[in-house]
């Protein structure tokens, strides 16, 4: 299948597509769009391929939201299209590519492309329906910052998903930029599992397209590849504000854990801003009823992982954090689903671990039940401070190089690898 929608004010878009029973599918197309610019109510979509013949389709608008704020120019708004088009059942392998007319606006790419958002269907039997894209694109960040950006995917049919960089169909790269350095020789890491892209932004400011593509497998076989593309304004930080900034699962420095089915995943992390902005945080991709709730500067997450969970082979939490003052993150939590009955991350148990004084001064006292553990000391960025491994069931921790503030204590229990948190204080 090949799509072409001629957009307006294009920054950006994604194509999926769901089975909904014999030979008939649902397809969407989102643009993300400059909030400035009128977006079309209908698109037209040309499907192409190599073993039949196939009309093209038009999706009409379901919705058009405009996003602003004091962030930047042309901040992106999302319209959705959506329609349902009956495939040939001689129809499985196709090519689909939507045609953004974007013009000479990139500053990492040439000047006269077309520029195409891709999604391949390489088999269709059986009922397949896409990954989905579904976190809020950040669509701004400053020069010289790193930032995460979420492309995790969703997907229905229990298949498995890879993540990676991707060209741009009708596009090329200016010198020094390419498809693994979009931001070219600023670094940039793709968590190929997660779909959490961590990037440090060119000092130059400008508008960068990014794209990312995420592989679906069934078994060993290749179902679908689908883009995600996302412009990003690189703007200077003429406030001198700085991003918020999260911890990993219970306080680490680790974002990613495995759970079987009929466990609990409960965990928490920390948030904080040097700024002392006041912090909106909130789910930005499906949780499938994962909740999450705030106390002060502390988030909590908790789902039982049920028989609702039978398809999902891995949860993508996106949390996004927003300053109110152009300080916007967006971090990834990363749940591997088996097909095992065990216990996944256990909640905190006050009679399993004591930690006293707290606030502390110059030393810490602990007392656990077991005697065989791993004592990690992280500040609020989830940096180890202090690691120490074997410590008996009473024990004593050196805090003298400590400066005053806000850390966490963490044990990990090397015979049944559970883990236990407790925050403490050091005041001076």
């Amino acid at each position: 299948m090949n799509l072409i929608v001629n957009a307006t004010a294009d920054y950006g878009g994604q194509i999926s597509y769901k089975h909904l029973g014999g030979n008939n599918f649902e397809f969407e197309y989102r643009q993300f769009y400059d909030s400035q610019g009128v977006v079309p109510n209908t698109v037209s979509l040309n499907f192409i391929s190599p073993n039949c013949s196939i009309s093209n389709a038009t999706l009409n608008k379901v919705s058009a939201q405009a996003n602003s704020n004091n962030c930047g120019p042309n901040l992106a708004g999302v319209a959705i299209y959506r329609g349902i088009k009956t495939i040939p059942s001689t129809c499985s392998n196709f090519q689909i590519t939507y045609s953004t007319g974007r013009g000479n606006m990139f500053s990492n790419l040439n000047d006269g492309h077309l520029g195409k958002v891709q999604l391949n269907i390489y088999d269709s039997i059986g009922g397949n329906s896409s990954p989905v894209f579904t976190s809020t694109p950040i669509i701004n960040i400053f020069t010289g910052e790193t930032a995460i950006l979420n492309f995790s995917a969703t997907e229905d049919d229990g298949d498995s998903l890879f993540y990676r960089f991707s060209t741009v169909p009708g596009s090329s790269f200016k010198s020094g930029f390419s498809s693994i350095s979009q931001f070219g020789n600023f670094p940039s890491s793709l968590n190929n599992f997660t779909g959490a892209l961590s990037v440090t932004a060119p000092n130059t400011q400008g508008l960068y397209l990014i794209a990312i593509e995420v592989m679906e497998y069934r078994g060993n076989v290749l179902k679908s590849t689908s883009q995600r593309q996302i412009a990003i304004w690189v703007n200077t930080n003429t406030q001198n504000n700085h991003n918020p900034t999260i911890t990993g699962i219970n306080a680490t420095s680790n974002f990613n854990t495995s759970l079987c089915h009929g466990a609990v995943l409960n965990f928490y992390a920390v948030i904080n801003d040097v700024d002392n902005d006041p912090i909106i945080a909130s789910l930005s991709s499906p949780s499938f009823g994962t909740t999450m709730t705030r106390s002060n500067d502390t988030l909590y997450f908790r789902r039982v992982i049920d028989s609702s969970f039978a398809n999902v082979k891995n949860l993508s939490l996106g949390v996004k954090l927003d300053d109110g003052n152009c300080g916007i993150i967006n971090q990834v939590f990363s749940v591997k689903i088996n097909p095992c009955i065990a216990t996944g991350i256990i909640e905190n148990k006050e009679q399993e671990l004591a930690v006293y004084p707290n606030p502390a001064n110059s030393f810490l006292l602990l007392e656990h039940t077991a005697s065989n553990v791993d004592v990690h000391v992280l500040d609020i960025t989830g940096k180890i401070l202090i690691k120490s491994l074997h410590y008996t069931s009473k024990d004593k921790i050196n805090l003298i190089n400590i400066p005053n503030g806000i850390y966490f204590l963490t044990i990990l229990n090397t015979k049944n690898n559970q883990r236990i948190t407790k925050k403490f204080v050091v005041a001076r």
